[in-house]
């Protein structure tokens, strides 16, 4: 039985292709492309408006990529 989720974008139901080594959060690279564009317009509004600068976002990804790799 093939498995099937909701696109993380556009919230389509798709069929999980087996074949990736890291499970798929998108129905399409149309899909997945509009999150990341999305997730950096957001990120560049957070730091226009002066709600965060990028010393304190790479400080945080940091932290969690460092404990993520250990």
């Amino acid at each position: 039985m093939n498995k099937t989720k909701n696109c993380e974008f556009c919230s389509q139901i798709f069929e999980v292709k087996s074949s990736k080594k890291v499970e798929q959060r998108f129905c399409n690279d149309d899909c997945r492309n509009g999150y990341h564009t999305y997730f950096r317009r957001y990120t560049k509004m957070l730091i226009d408006t002066g709600e965060i600068d990028f010393p304190t976002i790479k400080k945080q990804v940091d932290k969690v990529f460092l404990n993520f790799n250990n």
